[in-house]
């Protein structure tokens, strides 16, 4: 019986991880950018891109979009990961609201239609919204 058990608990993890890597595909082939962006980036460290780590990479914004580009080089000898690709997510789809992660204040990125979650620090999710001329949230 415990054989029969750990099969079928195999099945459903490696089901769920398939989801979650297909889900991610098409969020990133979606939302790609296809050219450079010419205005003010922020560089950060993203949350949510990875579930376990922080993503280094450059984050910028304008009235009409989110944009998420990759760190130019490496950063030394830094084991941090570094993404790779260029995203323009619009406003339309993100819903933002000032929140917590363990230790630190930051602004959370929602966009619902994808179930997927970023995070910035505040600092900087601030200055993006300015850029974009959106209102800060309060709370």
């Amino acid at each position: 019986m415990m054989p029969l058990g750990f099969a079928l608990f195999a099945v459903f993890a490696v089901s769920l991880m398939y989801l979650s890597a297909r889900r991610q595909r098409r969020f990133y082939r979606d939302y790609q950018l296809d050219g450079p962006f010419l205005g003010d980036s922020y560089d950060c460290k993203v949350g949510g891109l990875d579930a376990e780590y922080k993503t280094f990479c450059r984050v910028a914004a304008d009235p009409v979009r989110l944009y998420i580009l990759p760190y130019p080089k490496r950063r030394g000898w830094s084991t941090d990961p570094v993404f790779t690709r260029s995203l323009a997510i619009p406003w339309a789809d993100i819903e933002y609201k000032l929140g917590w992660v363990p230790v630190q204040r930051c602004i959370w990125f929602k966009m619902n239609a994808r179930r997927v979650y970023l995070y910035v620090p505040k600092e900087t999710g601030i200055r993006l919204l300015r850029d974009a001329g959106l209102p800060i949230p309060e709370r």
